[in-house]
């Protein structure tokens, strides 16, 4: 038998172990697959319940912490009646005029939201009174958002008024021709006076007075503030209507 022949012989017992411990040990891995799958199969419910529990557990919190975030005010607590002062502020720079007023009668209801990281923000829902007519004309509803940063900024107001603003153009222009026939300058002071008196003639000047004041109380404002106007101490017309 030649070289050959020996080498080759002498080979197959390496060979046919080789190829017996490739399949014991494909058959192995197979066995270990199996078992692997069956018992990922097996814990699959297992870990679906334990992570839907966990998403209802969150969601819980969730809902709670939110809970917690509201909370129902008294009508009459300070801080319904700050905010509430707010939103007329805002009404009278927006809607104020010569012959046009409002002034908070009562709040109905008061909530305050406490959003973390932003601020907090009341939703009001109140009555209003109108001058010249001095009587409730309408709900109006509010939300006041006070933002907690470190650079000052005006509350943001976003309200709605379901009552009738009285068409005031033709109160305006009889004042405008009163105007335009005068000699001199107008000029006043203590707008009421000591007694609380205020002259027909001065009351648009007084409504003047507190429209442009309700800007600046507006941008002023804040949660520790109760800004009004009480009195205008003096005005003075500088230039004519002719």
């Amino acid at each position: 038998m030649s070289l050959f022949k020996w080498v080759v012989l002498g080979l197959l017992p390496l060979i046919n172990g080789f190829v017996l411990l490739n399949d014991h040990l494909q058959s192995s891995e197979m066995t270990r697959t199996a078992m692997d799958s069956e018992n990922l199969h097996n814990e699959l419910p297992y870990s679906t319940l334990h992570l839907e529990e966990a998403e209802a557990a969150l969601e819980k919190s969730m809902l709670l912490n939110t809970d917690l975030r509201m909370e129902k005010l008294n009508p009459a607590n300070y801080r319904a009646t700050r905010a509430a002062q707010v939103a007329v502020h805002y009404l009278n720079y927006k809607q104020g005029s010569l012959f046009c007023h409002f002034s908070r009668r009562k709040i109905e209801n008061a909530t305050l939201e406490e959003i973390s990281g932003v601020g907090n923000k009341y939703f009001l829902t109140f009555t209003e009174d109108e001058t010249p007519n001095k009587h409730a004309t309408g709900v109006h509803t509010a939300e006041i958002l006070f933002r907690h940063t470190i650079t000052k900024m005006a509350p943001e107001v976003n309200s709605t008024y379901n009552g009738c603003v009285k068409n005031i153009s033709e109160d305006e222009n009889t004042f405008y021709v009163r105007m335009r026939k005068q000699h001199q300058l107008v000029a006043g002071k203590y707008i009421p006076d000591g007694h609380g008196n205020i002259p027909i003639e001065m009351e648009p000047f007084w409504h003047l007075g507190y429209t442009a004041s309700s800007y600046i109380m507006w941008k002023e404002s804040n949660e520790s503030t109760l800004f009004n106007m009480e009195t205008v101490l003096s005005f003075q017309q500088l230039a004519s209507f002719l």
